[in-house]
């Protein structure tokens, strides 16, 4: 079936008459909808230095028998306080 997609105008086909929203027209929704939940949730708390370097100290892997777990969070870690610390 032929529709009017409600973003674009544009024509499209489609299998379903719920669907209003041609599919590059979909996608770009869906990926604004994801990043507005990133933004509203990297908003919604903060994180200073200090409170950084505990959590690098907590989970660092000489205190959890040199793991993997601890060795990606503590690299994650480690290059998040190197962006804030760039960021000043």
């Amino acid at each position: 079936m032929l529709k009017k997609c409600k973003s674009c105008g544009e024509e499209f086909y489609t299998d379903m008459d719920w669907k209003t929203y041609c599919i590059p027209c979909f996608i770009k929704i869906k990926k604004a909808q994801e990043q507005s939940v990133v933004q509203q949730t990297t908003t919604k708390y903060t994180l200073d230095e200090d409170m950084l370097n505990r959590i690098i100290r907590l989970c660092h892997p000489d205190k959890h028998r040199s793991s993997e777990a601890s060795h990606n969070a503590t690299v994650f870690l480690l290059a998040m306080r190197d962006d804030m610390r760039g960021a000043k």
